[in-house]
């Protein structure tokens, strides 16, 4: 009764410092927060981490705080709060990784996907970082809300990040968004070939299924060169013929 209940345990915690650490075929799940992942005091890779799955996090699935982290073949899943947070700066690569937050266990009002450089700590001070790098690739941001991507800069540190071939969740019904030059998806520097609000279909998103369905619209949309890098997806199928975003490529369900 208990094997899908969230928040059960605290983190698997990499503190700053630490270095080189790999994790490869690993369910993370039914955390507060599944990996915290703190900086590291110089360019040397934090975490590399393929082939894995972490969701239903009550606060948060992966949260990266000033660190390097390199990541193929993961799903960042259903989390009470955010599926994956990039937060104070860093460096980051993510290839063919599923975001995808569909949180059903209460009310959520975070994205999937989170990238900021600054934060105010408890006494009103604000804490900076530089966003050296952050590619994103082949990769879906996707989930149950209007908008699954949140980028925030303090315009001062340095705040790159490029996503290439990225199917998004972004509907700004509001227009709170309109002129923000953070998301402006026609900007090739930083969003190159977005797709954006396509029909994911994913297997069963409530329960962390990321598998795609026959009918996904996201099917065959991954820039081939980057497929080349990564050839197999999560479960060993080649994709390098018409590579589909995210983790999984589509295989027929018996």
């Amino acid at each position: 009764e208990f094997a899908n209940v969230p928040g059960q345990w605290g983190a698997v915690w990499i503190t700053n410092g630490s270095r080189n650490n790999q994790i490869d075929h690993l369910t993370l799940k039914n955390a507060t927060v599944g990996l915290l992942v703190e900086g590291s005091e110089n360019a040397t890779t934090t975490l590399v981490l393929n082939n894995s799955q972490i969701y239903n996090s009550s606060s948060t699935n992966l949260w990266a705080i000033t660190t390097a982290i390199e990541s193929t073949n993961t799903v960042f899943g259903n989390a009470g709060d955010i599926s994956l947070y990039c937060n104070l700066g860093g460096t980051y690569s993510f290839k063919h990784c599923t975001i995808a937050n569909y949180w059903t266990n209460g009310f959520r009002n975070t994205p999937a996907l989170l990238i900021d450089n600054f934060i105010e700590d408890t006494d009103g001070n604000q804490l900076n970082g530089d966003l050296q790098n952050a590619t994103f690739e082949n990769c879906v941001v996707d989930g149950n809300r209007n908008i699954e991507l949140f980028l925030a800069s303090n315009e001062s540190n340095d705040f790159i990040y490029n996503f290439t071939n990225c199917a998004f969740q972004f509907e700004d019904n509001t227009q709170a968004l309109v002129g923000n030059a953070l998301f402006d998806f026609t900007n090739g520097a930083n969003y190159e070939n977005p797709f954006l609000n396509l029909d994911t279909q994913f297997v069963d998103a409530r329960n962390n299924d990321f598998r795609l369905l026959e009918n996904s619209e996201i099917r065959g949309l991954g820039n081939l060169e980057i497929a080349i890098e990564v050839p197999f997806d999560a479960k060993g199928v080649d994709r390098t013929a018409t590579p589909d975003l995210g983790t999984f490529q589509f295989t027929p369900i018996e």
